[in-house]
């Protein structure tokens, strides 16, 4: 690796990565290691969350499960809607924009299940943040990268104290 040779100090997003493959390259390579963390700038409070749900037609009692991010064949969207086309006493929120025929099978789920809110891509995700009970990463288990997790979901559920529903590996075991 180039590395070695060439840079001074290593910045890298966790320790995870330092240890399990940095650390076996080069194992004399400093580093620092910089979260990737997501700053709640303007929580939403009670009342906007309870207009929100009434706008959303979710009911006060019911538990949300959210997932905001890309929409993309690498995500495991089918499995999240399949689980609650079942269970129905849980609303999924998801948003996000990208491959337009897992865009097309979320409008449907969302079109059949009164518990499924597709909302497409939202500018500022705050609200949907707030209003959820947890917060989910569907990266797909074969994935090449998913030992190598450091989702940007498990830094918004930390900044939201939300639990994260997400594959035991990487950052997130």
């Amino acid at each position: 690796l180039l590395i070695k040779y060439f840079v001074d100090e290593f910045i890298t997003v966790s320790t995870q990565r330092v240890n399990e493959y940095w650390l076996k390259k080069i194992p004399k390579l400093k580093y620092t290691v910089v979260g990737n963390w997501h700053n709640i700038l303007n929580p939403a409070k009670k009342e906007e969350t309870l207009l929100l749900k009434k706008e959303l037609q979710i009911s006060p009692n019911k538990k949300i499960i959210g997932y905001i991010g890309s929409i993309s064949p690498s995500r495991n969207i089918k499995a999240f809607c399949d689980f609650l086309e079942k269970n129905q006493n849980y609303y999924g929120i998801i948003a996000g924009r990208g491959a337009k025929e897992e865009e097309s099978i979320l409008k449907r789920y969302s079109d059949k299940n009164d518990n499924i809110k597709y909302l497409g891509y939202i500018k500022n995700p705050n609200k949907i943040y707030s209003i959820c009970d947890a917060l989910i990463y569907l990266i797909k288990e074969d994935h090449k990268y998913s030992d190598w997790i450091a989702p940007n979901n498990l830094y918004t559920a930390i900044a939201y104290t939300k639990p994260l529903i997400s594959l035991n590996k990487g950052e997130v075991r």
